[in-house]
């Protein structure tokens, strides 16, 4: 956490990806779960959770790295990519 503080918070793309997360953890809500709230508050095993956290942190940071503002982003499309890019149901 130390580290996502210190070398990402001011990064434009990772301040993306964090405001696409609380979109979509709000218009999936009881579908899709930030690694925060996977490793936090779900009944998932640490390291499953820490996994999918971070397979699903890698295909947000490259879809935020293609536009310059959110509302570029089609939420539909968004979750649907990380569902299959990211491997979610495996």
């Amino acid at each position: 956490n130390f580290i996502e503080m210190r070398d990402q918070v001011a990064d434009p793309v990772f301040l993306r990806k964090r405001k696409v997360e609380l979109l979509l953890e709000t218009k999936f809500a009881g579908q899709f779960f930030s690694k925060y709230a996977m490793v936090t508050f779900q009944r998932l095993p640490y390291s499953l959770a820490l996994e999918r956290g971070r397979r699903q942190d890698a295909v947000l940071m490259e879809i935020c790295a293609r536009v310059e503002r959110i509302e570029e982003l089609d939420l539909d499309a968004v979750y649907a990519e990380v569902r299959q890019r990211a491997a979610f149901d495996a």
